[in-house]
């Protein structure tokens, strides 16, 4: 199924600019109507300082809205903008998922803790992947991505959230230039079934015309971080993306999907 139309979170962030020019790249490769949402909280307690603060938001929601459709309109791109300024990141994170439910696909940022002021709710991506029914592309808040999506990387361990990740990455995966299915071993020897489902899923994709192949990552566990692991073989191969389902147990300590998304230097796309 084609991505019709895809929705760009916007905020208060200093990655928010370069997380635009992604989406507006990604919206006119794909012929797809880009929507502009602005949500960010007033985090300052109601009082006098909160309603100075709310007032600053709605400044930077009225500056923000022409620049993103003179954005869209350089590249010729059908945009629309929407905009909330909830009391707090509960609220924020309520209006994302709802939002994003009648779209194709949400561009969200990677949390930045260094600047992190209360606005925006660190799991804000995770819950969007957990909640909303849709897949998420979340940009790194370190970098530039004026191209994304030619060199792949699928993940790939044959549960149902991959299933998932590999299907909502279609559109993405239909003109890159190098597709990789990489099956995740943190043992040896190799499982048969694993393999045979790595070769399977490779077929999969030729038949919808992608030139994918298969490799393996191999890891052992006890001696390093898988998330590690898995950031340093995307580096080693220069991939811009990243296609990898989300784990039940993400926001958990110990899960791959929570280690990588917090290191990540790729732009990944999240299903669950």
């Amino acid at each position: 199924m084609a991505i019709r139309d895809l929705l760009i979170h916007v905020d208060t962030t200093p990655a928010a600019g370069r997380r635009l020019d992604l989406a507006v790249a990604l919206a006119a490769r794909l012929e797809a109507r880009l929507i502009g949402f602005f949500a960010a909280a007033d985090s300052h307690v109601q009082g006098l300082s909160s309603l100075t603060r709310q007032e600053h938001l709605l400044r930077v929601v009225a500056n923000a809205e022409p620049s993103f459709h003179e954005r869209a309109a350089a590249a010729g791109v059908a945009a629309e903008w929407r905009s909330t300024v909830p009391r707090d990141d509960v609220g924020v994170a309520r209006e994302v998922i709802h939002a994003a439910r009648s779209v194709d696909l949400v561009v969200l940022g990677q949390f930045d803790p260094g600047s992190a002021d209360g606005a925006l709710p660190p799991t804000l991506v995770e819950q969007t992947v957990m909640r909303s029914g849709r897949p998420v592309l979340v940009v790194p808040f370190a970098g530039t991505f004026n191209a994304m999506a030619r060199r792949v990387i699928i993940a790939w361990n044959g549960s149902r959230e991959a299933a998932r990740a590999l299907n909502d990455a279609l559109p993405l995966l239909a003109d890159a230039d190098e597709v990789t299915v990489l099956a995740l071993a943190p043992v040896r020897p190799a499982s048969p079934m694993g393999e045979a489902a790595s070769t399977r899923i490779v077929r999969h994709l030729n038949d919808h015309g992608i030139a994918a192949k298969p490799d393996r990552l191999v890891f052992k566990a006890r001696e390093i971080d898988p998330a590690e692991r898995l950031l340093s073989h995307l580096a080693d191969c220069a991939a811009d993306l990243l296609v990898m389902g989300a784990w039940p147990r993400t926001g958990e300590r110990n899960s791959l999907t929570t280690g990588v998304l917090a290191r990540t230097t790729v732009p990944m796309l999240l299903s669950y």
